[in-house]
């Protein structure tokens, strides 16, 4: 699945736990050097953050993985492709007229039960 929306994504980052920063902002990579992005989520046990930035259509991930300390890049964006298909779905059925009835976990896998609404 590609990530297009920006604001499902800062919502996927937020479900996630993250704080989402937005604009001109850079993550730091090996050497110092800094890649421009426009989503920085920051790493709490190393200076080398992770960023999303806009190619055409969708976001790509941008980090420097082996100076990552504290997220595991899969599990990262397995969680966050799962997260962010969870709301982007949600969103489509309600402008559809569907209501989420219920939501739950179950083994790594999100149920959404929807009702149409009228």
């Amino acid at each position: 699945m590609q990530i297009s929306q920006g604001p499902y994504l800062i919502k996927a980052l937020r479900n996630l736990g993250h704080n989402p920063e937005e604009g001109s902002v850079y993550v730091k990579g090996y050497g110092g050097s800094r890649t421009p992005v426009d989503i920085r989520i920051r790493s709490k046990a190393s200076g080398y953050d992770v960023g999303f930035r806009k190619e055409g259509s969708h976001y790509v991930c941008v980090a420097d993985w082996y100076g990552v300390r504290g997220i595991q890049q899969e599990t990262f964006l397995q969680q966050l492709t799962q997260q962010y298909a969870s709301i982007a779905v949600k969103d489509q059925l309600a402008s559809q007229g569907f209501a989420l009835a219920e939501e739950k976990q179950v083994e790594g896998r999100i149920h959404l039960v929807l009702r149409r609404m009228g």
